[in-house]
């Protein structure tokens, strides 16, 4: 099996070759290098999650900014501010795994 894992404004992360085992728990690590693992930006707030960062989400954390809109602070931080702008911009221009 393939599993794949996207949070609300994040990019999608897929691991392939799921081994499960009927009756059995099984465990899925979607970390690197010892630390959680999925990229934020995806926010485009229209409803269309393309798994994409590009302008699009540059212009939904924009017409956002210095809200409590919890799709666009992507830090949860509890307000869209710079540092929410500055995690779109470190991953523009970056895909998802496709799922």
């Amino acid at each position: 099996y393939d599993a794949a894992l996207k949070g609300q404004s994040h990019l999608a992360k897929k691991i392939i070759n799921v081994d499960i085992v009927n009756g059995s728990d099984t465990t899925l690590d979607f970390t690197e290098s010892g630390a959680f693992y999925l990229l934020a930006g995806d926010v485009q707030g229209t409803g269309l999650k393309d798994n994409f960062v590009d302008i699009l989400d540059i212009s939904a954390v924009d017409i956002r900014f210095n809200s409590t809109n919890l799709e666009a602070d992507l830090n949860r931080d509890g307000i869209v501010d710079v540092l929410d702008m500055s995690i779109v911009l470190v991953n523009y221009n970056k895909p998802g795994d496709p799922i």
